[in-house]
């Protein structure tokens, strides 16, 4: 049964992650401004101000109404433009990058200030338009909140230059993923740091688990993350040691075995561990590292479909994923949690450093097949990666999926140049790895079409 815990942090992180929040808080706060100046605007000390600004604050309550109608008009005009900007991004981020950028898009802090701003300056001088009244016979002008909102007014101006050249860069591929590939960087260096700094206080290895209870998934859905303080709460109660079996990102479906527990609890217990787990659709690369890899992939594998044929970003995508890959293999392959009382009571497995390489690289050179430029990229991409120094099983895995994607090459449509354009790709990553790769060859020639080009 669902704990009050984990629903509020369920509905903490939907709302996190929605483009509604910034907005609606920024809106409130002008609102409740609005209204607190409003009732101190005629206090002593507010007509002492007013007297000592002199031309800057407005008496007249005209002027103040036309002011306030222009502003209003004004920022709506904005803030229609800006959030069809957003739209156009989104549409744009969509057609041309993957589906599955739209997210980190949506939840840019910067654009959701911007729009924040516009709503709650027309809201805040809504109000005070109708605040404008008449008393024994004078206008009463609330002239400070007036000022406030021109300052307002101003500081929408300033957002709307800013908003236009943010979001200039936002459409641009290069600037997309370059915010994906160092936030996924940012990511795993904090979690590889954080790894090892776990393990020098003590030994936190994975247990063996094979005789551990199974505890089978109630949901169906796409894994994300653990409500890890929630979790490790009931896990010291209990004087338990819980172990993933499926890794974060994965799709689950109800009955699979989702962990396995260090002894068996009753289905009531079960229950509010499984409540733990959260599941939802969306992909963010602050979320996981993983995620990361994932994006980055697609949106090369999307500029190289007919529709986009940009194969110049794919290439950029290339060196980012060697970099990445570069730092996941520092990673030892698993993480951990501690309670409070300092034993690690959560495990979690992440995918073994060829199945990312596999999973990452595979899709773009399945779809760069043809493409000479990109495939040469991708072979310099994993001498990168064998220059960085990573441990013999690694390289080894690293040499065998060179060999593979070697062997699966085509001579058909490959001009000698090609092919010696690969062969020197070939014999830099041999000379990287420090292993001889069984399909390089030492003169150019050409094979049946059908046959491997390299052999």
């Amino acid at each position: 049964m669902p704990t009050v815990n984990n629903a509020l942090d369920r509905v903490m992180t939907r709302v996190s992650q929605s483009i509604a929040l910034i907005p609606v808080v920024i809106s409130l706060a002008m609102l409740l401004l609005c209204l607190f100046m409003v009732s101190v605007d005629f206090s002593p000390a507010a007509d002492w101000l007013e007297r000592h600004l002199g031309i800057v604050v407005v008496s007249d309550a005209d002027n103040a109404r036309t002011i306030l109608s222009a502003l209003v008009g004004g920022v709506i005009s904005l803030a229609v433009f800006s959030f069809s900007m957003v739209m156009v991004v989104l549409t744009r981020a969509s057609a041309t990058l993957s589906p599955r950028v739209i997210p980190g898009l949506v939840t840019k802090k910067q654009h959701q200030v911007c729009l924040g701003v516009y709503l709650g300056t027309i809201i805040y001088s809504l109000l005070l338009i109708a605040s404008i009244h008449s008393e024994a016979g004078a206008d009463a002008v609330p002239g400070l909140a007036v000022m406030i909102a021109i300052t307002f007014g101003i500081a929408c101006l300033v957002l709307f230059v800013n908003f236009i050249h943010s979001i200039t860069r936002s459409i641009q591929v290069d600037h997309i993923v370059e915010s994906i590939f160092l936030e996924t960087r940012r990511n795993l260096r904090r979690r590889v740091a954080s790894i090892r700094e776990d393990m020098a206080r003590g030994d936190c290895s994975p247990p063996d688990t094979e005789q551990w209870a199974a505890v089978h998934s109630g949901h169906t859905g796409y894994f994300k993350r653990v409500i890890g303080g929630e979790l490790l709460r009931q896990l010291e109660a209990e004087d338990l040691v819980l172990v993933t079996l499926v890794q974060r990102g994965e799709f689950v479906a109800k009955g699979r075995p989702l962990f396995r527990l260090s002894r068996e609890l009753d289905d009531d217990r079960q229950g509010k561990l499984l409540d733990c787990f959260d599941y939802y659709i969306e992909d963010f690369a602050d979320d996981h590292f993983l995620f990361g890899f994932k994006l980055l992939s697609e949106i090369a594998v999307k500029a190289l479909s007919p529709g986009i044929n940009d194969p110049g970003t794919a290439m950029r995508v290339l060196d980012m994923l060697s970099m990445l890959l570069v730092e996941y293999a520092q990673h030892p392959g698993f993480d951990g949690e501690r309670s409070e009382d300092g034993t690690v009571r959560v495990y979690y497995f992440e995918p073994d450093f060829s199945r990312v390489l596999y999973d990452c690289l595979t899709p773009i050179r399945q779809y760069a097949m043809d493409d000479v430029m990109v495939l040469a990229r991708l072979l310099d991409a994993c001498a990168n990666v064998a220059y960085a120094g990573i441990d013999d099983g690694k390289r080894a895995a690293l040499t065998r999926y060179v060999e593979d994607f070697v062997a699966a090459l085509r001579v058909d449509g490959f001009s000698e140049l090609d092919i010696e354009q690969l062969n020197r790709m070939i014999e830099l990553y041999a000379g990287a790895s420090g292993q001889q790769v069984d399909a390089v060859v030492a003169a150019l020639h050409r094979e049946p079409v059908g046959a491997p080009v390299l052999k």
